[in-house]
């Protein structure tokens, strides 16, 4: 059997605090909560306007699997739509019971053509003010160390490395 190697990874919060995450939503983008029973086609369409040819792609079920939530692992996702386009998907995901949830993005895609458009930092704000509403007081996030632009994403938003 062989070996997998692993990614060296990035783990960063947002720590709830005096301000909010601050986003501006862009021209003809509109935010709606993503829908298990009919958005399939749209998150497909989603991954198939992401692939390049220096990310790693994810399948259309790998990624409806990622949005499903089950025991103990609860999945609000939102969808960024550019008329009837999916533009970009946040899910963020609370974790645990009681005062031991936690809660994080596990997952951030934005069409290449909708990127530094602000998109993601809309999708973010609405992940991380749905988390501090839930009474979060911290938003985690993990991204590889070598995606440079994801690394600096995360910080430019409002998160902060932990050690």
């Amino acid at each position: 059997m062989g070996c997998v190697p692993i990614m060296p990874v990035d783990r960063l919060v947002f720590r709830a605090g005096t301000q909010r995450l601050a986003a501006v939503q862009p021209p003809g983008v509109r935010l709606r909560q993503y829908r298990p029973s009919s958005d399939g086609a749209a998150i497909a369409a989603l991954l198939e306007a992401c692939r390049t040819s220096t990310e790693p792609t994810l399948t259309t079920d790998g990624m409806l699997g990622e949005l499903t939530s089950r025991p103990g692992r609860l999945v609000t996702a939102w969808l960024a739509m550019n008329g009837e386009t999916p533009v970009g998907l946040v899910a963020a995901v609370t974790a645990g019971l009681g005062p031991e949830r936690r809660h994080s993005i596990a997952w951030l895609v934005v069409a290449e053509r909708a990127r530094r458009q602000g998109v993601g930092r809309v999708l973010t704000a609405a992940a991380v003010d749905a988390a501090l509403a839930a009474g979060a007081r911290e938003v985690w996030v993990e991204t590889r160390t070598d995606w440079t632009p994801a690394v600096a994403f995360w910080a430019a938003v409002g998160f902060r490395p932990v050690a």
